[in-house]
């Protein structure tokens, strides 16, 4: 996006620096007050950004002929409204499909007044049109009337962008099946699969190339796959590592989605130290709580992936249990009765900003343990802090 720093790390002098530089255009929009007139054109101003290029608008600013005019001070703080939600609400209520904006409000230097950062991405989900209307805006780049209505030509070519970028999730999970079969040796076995990428991909966040040096450089660091094979393929690039029941396997798209699988071990475990376990030893069984460290390490791998090529996305996260019919998965309680998954599959799933996902990822893992712990049916299902209990609990194995 057009501002480098992430909004929660912005001052007043990040704002004045970026107005006193970039002029009102096709990506940028500025008011100087939170009044009922601009909030009356919020929907119009965002919902044009994300039919077109993205953008950000700055509220506290003001302008003439769309240059910023000092003195940059921002405006006088609500006593009694919190700007932030009434901008999420307005994306909310009046846009649709509705919008999720990164809104952030900043302290000005001068004592009670504050600037207010919005900013939309280019949405695959356009068009975005107006609630109860069937207008559609779109960024003209003029400062005196800087959106206007979309043609019907336009209109279609926003769908047809909206499909295009849902294909590509499908294109990579059909690619990922392919690739598994082919080079991981995979067996009908137990699994945990971990996929991350934009909800709607649709610009390239990093060349092949680019891709192939941070996944040679990082999976070593990661601890996730200590020196793969590493191949390129048009349009991103692949790794595997031990192929077979116990396989690592990671592939990177050019459009941001990683997508991870692991092959569970089977063992015997001593119980007395791990989570729902009373001491002795189990059957042969999958130990569920192994895939605590796996999920850390690969959430930090995505989050650190989009703060290298500094790109920010909505996320689409997915982690999910394969090949679980007939298996024994030691839970909790008794551990010489590992419970069987009623189902093959067990999954759950997480949106996210990219920025935000090094902060949420253990609230992300607890709520996926529950979620999954709960897929398993029967007995007793374990609360939500029990379950965060334990995850500390193994945190660091």
């Amino acid at each position: 996006m057009l501002i480098a720093k992430p909004l929660e790390n912005l001052t007043h002098d990040d704002i004045e620096g970026f107005a006193l530089t970039h002029d009102e255009n096709i990506r940028v929009e500025y008011k100087e007050n939170f009044d009922s007139a601009v909030r009356d054109k919020i929907a119009k101003i965002l919902s044009s950004f994300a039919n077109s290029q993205g953008g950000v608008l700055i509220i506290g600013i003001r302008s003439k002929s769309g240059r910023a005019v000092p003195p940059i001070e921002g405006f006088d703080e609500p006593p009694r409204e919190e700007p932030r939600l009434t901008i999420e609400n307005i994306c909310l209520s009046a846009i649709n499909p509705p919008l999720s904006p990164r809104v952030q409000v900043v302290r000005s230097n001068v004592g009670g007044k504050v600037f207010v950062v919005v900013e939309t991405e280019s949405s695959a989900a356009a068009p975005h049109a107006l609630e109860n209307s069937t207008r559609v805006y779109i960024r003209t780049g003029d400062a005196s009337n800087p959106f206007t209505g979309a043609s019907v030509a336009q209109i279609q070519e926003l769908f047809q962008r909206r499909s295009i970028s849902g294909r590509r999730w499908e294109q990579h999970t059909s690619l990922n099946e392919q690739l598994l079969k082919d080079h991981a040796q995979e067996w009908d076995s137990p699994r945990l699969r971990v996929s991350i990428g934009p909800q709607l991909p649709q610009q390239v966040i990093a060349a092949p190339e680019l891709l192939y040096d941070f996944v040679r450089t990082t999976t070593n660091q990661s601890g996730l796959l200590a020196y793969p094979s590493v191949q390129r393929y048009q349009g991103g690039v692949f790794c595997v590592k031990d192929p077979g029941p116990e396989h690592k396997f990671a592939n990177f798209s050019e459009y941001g989605i990683l997508f991870f699988q692991v092959g569970l071990r089977e063992d015997n475990h001593i119980t007395g130290f791990r989570p729902g376990g009373a001491p002795g030893e189990t059957a042969d069984s999958y130990y569920f709580w192994q895939i605590v460290p796996v999920l850390r390490k690969v959430l930090r791998w995505a989050s650190s992936f989009y703060k290298q090529f500094s790109a920010r996305a909505e996320l689409a996260i997915n982690i999910s249990l394969d090949g679980l019919t007939g298996q024994p998965f030691l839970l909790v309680q008794r551990p010489d009765r590992p419970k069987v998954a009623p189902t093959g599959q067990i999954s759950a799933n997480y949106q996210a900003a990219s920025e935000e996902l090094e902060g949420i990822m253990r609230q992300v893992i607890e709520d996926a343990c529950y979620k999954l712990h709960w897929g398993f049916g029967g007995g007793e299902p374990l609360t939500k802090e029990m379950i965060k209990e334990d995850v500390v609990k193994v945190w660091n194995m």
